[in-house]
């Protein structure tokens, strides 16, 4: 089985009603894969790429996609 990282923002937890009705859920039910949903509401580039590199994956993920919407773009951390 494949496992996929999945790091993003509202598009990726599922936000308004979760991870369990959340576009990664959608692909477990349809293919064998496992995705793991690191999206959180709210999150910017700058916060996604921070959490990507305090984050120790397990060594079975051979993917990590990266969502996020446009009016996240704008936030720079200093």
């Amino acid at each position: 089985m494949q496992y996929i990282a999945c790091y993003g923002d509202s598009l990726v937890q599922g936000f308004p009603f979760g991870n369990k009705y959340s576009w990664t859920a959608a692909v477990e039910k349809i293919a064998p894969i496992k995705m793991l949903n690191y999206g959180l509401c709210g999150d910017c580039c700058d916060d996604i790429l921070f959490r990507i590199r305090q984050y120790v994956l397990p060594e079975y993920v051979q993917h990590i996609p990266v969502s996020y919407t446009h009016l996240t773009l704008p936030t720079i951390r200093l």
